[in-house]
């Protein structure tokens, strides 16, 4: 049988671990500026709009997956980076 005092021991480390990785969450989303990266998406979105068919294949194959992703709310570092590659 556990002893209280290790239980408790346990919740409190696991309270601690959970801070420091919401503390690095956030210190992550400060670096990286979302609205910069939807402003991008929505000026590349723009741009091979005016292509023919090698902007349609963008449109479908790049740029219409990360801005769902982005409309579901994910909000990576991975994310950023694949929408700020996107090249005008």
């Amino acid at each position: 049988m556990m002893s209280l005092w290790k239980k408790d021991t346990q919740k409190y480390q696991q309270v601690f671990i959970n801070y420091k990785f919401q503390q690095q969450l956030e210190r992550v989303n400060k670096m990286l500026d979302w609205h910069e990266a939807e402003e991008h998406l929505k000026t590349s979105e723009q741009v091979y709009t005016v292509f023919d068919s090698a902007g349609y294949l963008v449109l479908t194959y790049d740029i219409f997956p990360l801005r769902d992703r982005l409309s579901k709310g994910e909000r990576t570092e991975e994310l950023w980076h694949d929408i700020m590659e996107i090249a005008i």
